[in-house]
This record gives C-alpha cells, structure tokens and sequence, in this order.
C-alpha cells in the first residue's frame, strides 16, 4: 500500500497493482481485485517517464511531505496525467521504480528513465531538488526487499 498524493489535497492510502499482463497499472482503496471497476487506471504504453523523489506540484506542499518522507516518493510521469505516490521504506521505493521500469520497457519496446527530483526544465517541485540521472531500464532490482 502506497500514500498517493494529489494537488491541494491531503495523501490518500492505495493498493497499486499492475493489471491486465502489465499493461495497466490500477490503484484503489481496497486490496480486492473484485473491486476492479471501482480502480482507477493508466495505460502503461503512455508512461514516460518514473522520478524519485519530489517531482511534482502535488508533493509541493510542505504540510503533506517532510524532507525524510521525500526520500520515500516517486511519481509515473504519463502522456495524460502523472501518479505521484509514496512508501514506507527507500528499498519500496526503489523496488517499484525498478520493477515498473523493467514493466514500462517491455511493454514500450524501448528504455525509460528513471530520475531523481524535477525534470531539467524546472517543473514546479521542491527548490533545491536535483534532476540527476539514475538509471535506464535495466536498473537492477537485485537485493531489494520485496514490498508487502
């Protein structure tokens, strides 16, 4: 279960699973499949990018995030719409970023990028964030726990 942050709203817990042989990524507030049309979706096809850390106007607010809990968000950069979530420990972080890059590069034929803090452009995000390079898609998973 993640913490999904959205713009001017406090963090909501929700179950994120992939769906339909990776092809979508689903969250809802239960952990029950049957409840798939109350889910929510993104097509994996138009993802472009995964971020660590602070990235986007919904994590802006300081009420909702402290300098330790950026450490443990991430957000789907998507043609339409981003998803912008956060875990409970770094190695849940970095185990899904790598897991759904691994997912997104197979199914895009082609690699994505993982980064960390805004983009070079400058969305709005936390000052101070750098953008700085972390992995393709073959970022390894090797040695991360798997989140529960």
């Amino acid at each position: 279960m993640f913490l999904k942050h959205q713009k001017g709203a406090s963090p909501n817990p929700r179950h994120v699973f992939l769906a339909e042989h990776g092809a979508t990524i689903l969250w809802a507030e239960n952990n029950t499949l049957k409840q798939k049309q109350k889910a929510k979706e993104l097509k994996v096809s138009g993802i472009k990018e995964i971020r660590k850390g602070i990235s986007n106007e919904a994590f802006v607010k300081p009420k909702y995030v402290t300098d330790a809990q950026a450490k443990l968000c991430f957000s789907i950069i998507g043609s339409e719409r981003s998803l912008d979530f956060q875990t409970d420990s770094e190695e849940q972080r970095d185990f899904w970023c790598d897991a759904l890059a691994k997912v997104i590069s197979k199914t895009n034929k082609k690699p994505l990028p993982i980064t960390t803090g805004p983009p070079a452009g400058g969305d709005k995000a936390s000052p101070g964030s750098p953008s700085v390079s972390v992995a393709g898609s073959g970022g390894s998973s090797e040695g991360s726990k798997s989140p529960n």
